[in-house]
């Protein structure tokens, strides 16, 4: 993914995950070197160099920045350190942390990506960025340009690119579960549901989310690899949060919290985002049994794969 891009690229890295087998496996792969913490990383890069994060929440990104060995604790004051945030968290998270990492020396940019893993490998990531300065975000977008196509620069508050990326997955939740919903309704009424989706997303649906989420709502291929349900519930809850902190009505962002809220409920947390799809179905009186099986079976070959 974005570390290949990388090692492509020509910069030298060292890279961290929190599973240690996976760090010796990525090191490996791309010619890095690995690190025990993010500390570490910092140590063995220089505190002048940049940091990239891609963790799934909050409550992670403030662990790998400020918790025991963080980057905080391998950085010099004054060092300039950047770190680049590429994880979908609150946008007042990402003020909060920019006004501390200004405290240590450290320069916090905002750059969550718009891909799913594949998208990523292909260097077909999208990413708002902000936070900083102008000439943090540029040293930012040479990096995040090495994954990405086009870049787009929101300016110095670093929880704008937040805001745009929980915007953008908003529509995404809206259009899986409007996808659903005519799915469901084409299939009550005796056509083939991929046959109408097919349809649709070749003509005036033909767009990326339209035509990838349109083929696994109507063809209930919901394997994990993606993006998983329990992630889809942290963004429409941090929608859903944003929202009221900032003085907006968005009722249909309360409909879909519920949706995704039932079907993490149900168990359903680690299978893909779109899983979310069969709840509609079955509220439709449609057996998705199998469906659903079928992709709880292909998270635990997933595990035993990893």
């Amino acid at each position: 993914g974005m570390v290949q891009n990388l090692a492509d690229a020509g910069h030298k890295l060292v890279v961290y995950d929190a599973n240690p087998a996976t760090t010796a496996a990525v090191a490996h792969s791309v010619g890095a070197e690995p690190a025990s913490s993010p500390a570490d990383v910092v140590r063995k890069l220089g505190s002048s160099a940049a940091v990239i994060s891609m963790v799934p929440n909050d409550k992670a990104l403030w662990a790998v920045v400020k918790g025991e060995d963080g980057i905080f604790e391998a950085t010099a004051k004054g060092s300039g350190l950047l770190h680049i945030s590429c994880s979908t968290v609150s946008p007042f998270t990402s003020r909060a942390l920019s006004d501390e990492c200004e405290a240590a020396g450290v320069v916090h940019v905002s750059a969550p990506a718009f891909a799913r893993p594949d998208g990523i490998a292909k260097r077909q990531a999208y990413f708002p960025i902000s936070g900083g300065d102008t000439v943090a975000r540029s040293a930012s977008i040479e990096l995040i340009g090495t994954t990405s196509p086009e870049t787009f620069d929101f300016g110095d508050d670093p929880g704008a690119a937040n805001v745009v990326k929980l915007s953008g997955n908003y529509l995404i939740a809206s259009s899986i579960q409007s996808i659903a919903e005519a799915m469901a309704l084409a299939e009550k009424n005796g056509l083939d549901r991929v046959q109408v989706m097919n349809m649709l997303s070749s003509t005036i649906f033909d767009c990326l989310i339209y035509k990838g989420y349109g083929q696994r709502v109507s063809e209930r291929d919901h394997k994990p690899g993606g993006f998983a349900l329990e992630l889809g519930l942290k963004d429409v809850a941090l929608v859903k949060d944003t929202a009221a902190r900032s003085g907006v009505p968005m009722p249909v962002a309360s409909v879909l919290h519920d949706r995704w809220l039932a079907a993490y409920a149900k168990g359903r947390g680690e299978v893909d985002w779109s899983a979310v799809a069969l709840s509609t179905s079955e509220d439709s009186g449609v057996d998705v049994s199998a469906a659903l099986a079928k992709a709880m079976r292909a998270v635990e070959e997933e595990k035993a794969a990893r």
